[in-house]
């Protein structure tokens, strides 16, 4: 991956190929790889990589994603909507379905359909309180369409969810303010 980043795709191509011929049942060296194709241009290999990897971790929800956008970059929006939808489905209320959510906001939002953009940022934050990114995306397409009240009340609750998670890691608990161990 870091090979492909600078610019050293077959490179890249090369130790990717390498690990997964060491590894066949590695779902993400496999998105990794099926990533790298895209990029690159070849969707065919890349659907046929990305399709492994969903056959071997059908719970690997960042292939999907990944999957998906590869999809939207070459022009299948309905394909990667489905995508995006297998995705989710796999485990709605996880973590890693927020960002599911949030990348399928923005192609719906891109798309002009902003009440269902609305809809799926609102799943991810749901499925991510936490997730600056969903929050974000969700206040600029709010200013976008002129929402500005909406866009700040998005951006102070985005902070708050923040702040809220920054003190639920330190212990601020009285017990531990005054030393008594619980």
């Amino acid at each position: 991956v870091f090979e492909a980043r600078e610019g050293f795709l077959q490179r890249a191509r090369s130790l990717l190929i390498k690990g997964c011929a060491l590894n066949p049942g590695d779902a993400p060296l496999l998105q990794a790889l099926a990533r790298l194709e895209a990029m690159d241009g070849d969707m065919r290999n890349a659907r046929t990589l990305f399709d492994r990897g969903a056959k071997l971790d059908p719970l690997h929800q960042q292939n999907w994603q990944a999957w998906a956008m590869a999809e939207w970059r070459a022009g299948h929006v309905d394909r990667a909507r489905e995508l995006f939808q297998r995705g989710v489905w796999v485990a709605p209320r996880s973590k890693n379905a927020c960002r599911l959510f949030q990348a399928w906001g923005v192609l719906e939002e891109r798309e002009g359909s902003v009440p269902l953009a609305r809809q799926l940022y609102k799943c991810a934050v749901k499925s991510d309180p936490t997730s600056e990114k969903a929050w974000l995306s969700w206040a600029l397409m709010e200013e976008k369409q002129g929402n500005e009240i909406r866009a700040g009340e998005l951006r102070n609750l985005c902070v708050q969810q923040r702040a809220e998670e920054a003190v639920g890691q330190s212990d601020l608990s009285p017990a531990a303010m005054f030393g008594i161990d619980s």
